[in-house]
C-alpha cells in the first residue's frame, strides 16, 4: 500500500516536473522571441542614429564651411576695398598738404570724409562678423573716461556746429575717471550713438551724460546716457531697431543714409560686457540712448601720450624699402616718406625684395603680406633665414587683411616686428617707423 502511493506521489511529481518543463520551455520560448525582438529594435534604433549622426556631422561641415566661406569672402572683399581706400585717403591727406584753395580743400576734406566713412562701414560689417562669431576679445587696460568722453564730444563738435545743433557734455563730479576697462570699444559705442543723433536731429540739442550710479571700493557703475531732440523713434518700431540692417523706417535709410548696423553693433557690444542698451523716444520730439558699465578702479595714473607731431627731421636719410606690387600705394607711401626726408627703394614683389635685401642693406622693410609670386609672410622669412646685414632688420607688415587678429600670430611668427592696418594715416605710419627703429619692437 506504502509503495503504491509512493509510485503515485512519484508519478504526480513526474507529471508536475512535466508540466513545469513546458512551462519554462514556453517561457524561455517567449523570453527568445522578446530578446529578439528587442535586439531588432536596437538594432534598427542604432542604425537610425548611426544615420542621424552622419546627417549632423553633414549638416556641422557644412554649416562649417558656410561660415568659413563667409569669412573668406569677407577677408577677400574688405582687403579689396581697403586697398583703394588707402590710396584715396592717402592721396586725399597729401593734397591738402599742397596748399589747396579754399573751394578744393572743401572738396578734399568731403572726399576724405567720404572715404572714411566708406572705411567704418567696412569696420562697422567686421566687427558685426566676428562678434557673431564670438571672436571679439575686450581690453583692460587704465584709461580716463572724461578725458575719453571729452574727446568723443569734441570728434563731433564741428558737425554739430555747421548743422547749428548745440553739443553739450555733462559728466557728474562724483564719478572717478580713472577706470580699467576696453577705451577702444566705449569709444566706438559713443560715437554710434552721437553720431546717429546728430544724423537725426536737425534742431535744438545733443546732450552726453555721464554718472555714477553705483561704487565700492574696488567698483564704479558708470551710466552713460545719449539724449537728443530730433526726429524720434515711432514707439511700434523701439523693438526692432537693434535689429542689425534695421531702421525705424525705409525712408529713414533713404533720407539719412546708414547702414542699419550701427546700434546692433553698440548692442552687441556692451552685450558682451554684459550690459545693454536701453531706449526712450517720442516720435518728434527726440530720443534716449543709455547703457550702465562696470569698471574695475584703476589703481594708478596712466599719463596720456600727447598728440603725435610729425618731427620730419627724426626721418631724415633713413633708408627704407617698401615692399608693394600695387602702384598706387606705392606712390601714396613715396609721397609720405619723401617728405619726410626717407631714402625710398621699392620693391613690386617678394624675389625682387630678395634680390635687393642681398645687395644692399636698409634700416626697415615695410612689406605687403598679400602679393603674387611670393606673399609678404614667405618674404620675411627667407630674409631672415639670410647671412647678410638685413637679418635683423626691422620688418613692419603693411596689410589691408580684413581678420587682423587671425594674421597677427602668422606675422609674428614670420619674424615681423609689427603690423599696419590699410588704409593708414600719415601719423600712424611715422609713428610705426619711429617705434620700430627705437626697438619698442622686437622679433
Amino acid at each position: 500500500m506504502a509503495r503504491k502511493e509512493a509510485e503515485e506521489i512519484i508519478e504526480q511529481k513526474s507529471i508536475e516536473l512535466q508540466e513545469l518543463n513546458q512551462e519554462l520551455l514556453k517561457a524561455n520560448h517567449c523570453l527568445e522571441e522578446k530578446v529578439q525582438s528587442r535586439t531588432l529594435e536596437l538594432e534598427t534604433t542604432l542604425r537610425e542614429l548611426k544615420e542621424l549622426n552622419q546627417e549632423l556631422s553633414l549638416a556641422k561641415e557644412k554649416a562649417e564651411l558656410a561660415i568659413k566661406t563667409k569669412d573668406n569672402f569677407l577677408a577677400t572683399m574688405t582687403h579689396e576695398i581697403r586697398t583703394p581706400l588707402n590710396a584715396v585717403i592717402g592721396i586725399a591727406y597729401q593734397l591738402l598738404r599742397d596748399n589747396p584753395t579754399e573751394k578744393q580743400s572743401k572738396h578734399l576734406e568731403t572726399l576724405r570724409f567720404s572715404a572714411e566713412n566708406l572705411l567704418s562701414l567696412v569696420n562697422d560689417i567686421l566687427d558685426y562678423n566676428k562678434m557673431e562669431a564670438e571672436k571679439l576679445e575686450f581690453e583692460k587696460i587704465p584709461f580716463n573716461i572724461k578725458s575719453l568722453c571729452q574727446k568723443v564730444r569734441n570728434t563731433w563738435a564741428i558737425k554739430a556746429n555747421e548743422k547749428g545743433v548745440r553739443l553739450k557734455y555733462v559728466m557728474d563730479s562724483e564719478v572717478d575717471s580713472l577706470v580699467l576697462g576696453d577705451p577702444t570699444r566705449l569709444s566706438q559705442v559713443l560715437n554710434n550713438l552721437l553720431g546717429n543723433a546728430l544724423k537725426f536731429t536737425e534742431k535744438g540739442k545733443i546732450v552726453l551724460t555721464v554718472e555714477e550710479v553705483f561704487s565700492n571700493q574696488e567698483k564704479l557703475h558708470v551710466c552713460f546716457r545719449v539724449n537728443d531732440t530730433g526726429i524720434g523713434i515711432p514707439s511700434a518700431k523701439l523693438e526692432s531697431i537693434f535689429d542689425h540692417f534695421t531702421q525705424a523706417d525705409s525712408s529713414t535709410s533713404r533720407k539719412y543714409g546708414g547702414s542699419g548696423l550701427g546700434l546692433a553693433i553698440c548692442n552687441k557690444l556692451l552685450l558682451l560686457q554684459q550690459s545693454q542698451l536701453k531706449v526712450s523716444s517720442i516720435e518728434g520730439e527726440g530720443t534716449t540712448f543709455s547703457f550702465v558699465l562696470v569698471f574695475d578702479r584703476a589703481e594708478e595714473y596712466m599719463e596720456e601720450e600727447p598728440p603725435t607731431v610729425i618731427d620730419p627731421q627724426a626721418l631724415n636719410e633713413v633708408t627704407i624699402l617698401v615692399v608693394e606690387d600695387n602702384q598706387i600705394n606705392q606712390q601714396v607711401i613715396r609721397w609720405m616718406l619723401l617728405d619726410w626726408g626717407c631714402k625710398v627703394t621699392f620693391a613690386g614683389d617678394g624675389y625682387q625684395a630678395l634680390e635687393l635685401v642681398s645687395k644692399e642693406t636698409y634700416d626697415i622693410i615695410l612689406m605687403d603680406l598679400h602679393m603674387p609670386m611670393m606673399d609678404g609672410l614667405e618674404t620675411t622669412k627667407r630674409i631672415r633665414s639670410t647671412d647678410n646685414d638685413n637679418k635683423q632688420v626691422p620688418i613692419l607688415a603693411v596689410t589691408a587683411a580684413a581678420m587682423m587678429g587671425e594674421v597677427r600670430n602668422d606675422i609674428l611668427e614670420a619674424g615681423m616686428n609689427g603690423v599696419i592696418s590699410k588704409p593708414f594715416k600719415p601719423e600712424e605710419l611715422f609713428v610705426q617707423i619711429q617705434e620700430a627703429l627705437s626697438g619698442k619692437y622686437s622679433s
